[in-house]
């Protein structure tokens, strides 16, 4: 599905950096623009995906739900090319919820063409390393806080 308000030629050039023709032809024809509404459910823990999904335009959170039903949430995802992700998608069924924002637009492309396409292009594959690197040292950080803090001071954090 393609959706007015998402660029998608220039946010394949600018923010994911796909110079080469042939891989942005590939991206471009076969990749989808997904559009949320507000507080629309962009993933689910019960679908694994087989897709990379990017945020082209909007902001997105991911959740948990406790025991008690109460939705928790660990994730903010707000800048054009932040990947929603969830650390057990690609191996198993995901454990938490990505949701919208406020309308929200998302790139979904398939696992197998992105991993062509970082193959064949060294700024996206950079891009995504990046991406990867930034998303692990916030959960570093988020951890570390988790288990040093006082519950006031995570509270206020």
């Amino acid at each position: 599905m393609r959706t007015k308000g998402a660029d998608l030629p220039s946010f394949l050039q600018d923010v994911l950096k796909i110079r080469d023709k042939d891989t942005f032809q590939k991206i471009n024809n076969q990749a989808k623009v997904l559009q949320f509404d507000k507080k629309e459910t962009i993933l689910r823990p019960d679908n694994p995906e087989s897709q990379f999904h990017f945020l082209i335009r909007g902001k997105a959170r991911a959740y948990v739900i406790d025991e008690n039903g109460h939705d928790l949430t660990f994730r903010f995802a707000y800048n054009p090319g932040d990947i929603l992700l969830d650390e057990n998608s690609s191996i198993t069924e995901g454990s938490f919820y990505w949701e919208s924002i406020g309308r929200t637009w998302v790139l979904q492309i398939d696992k197998d063409l992105l991993i062509d396409a970082m193959n064949s292009n060294p700024e996206l594959r950079s891009y995504m390393i990046s991406n990867y690197i930034e998303y692990f040292s916030e959960q570093t950080a988020l951890h570390y806080s988790l288990m040093t803090m006082q519950a006031k001071e995570r509270y206020q954090w």
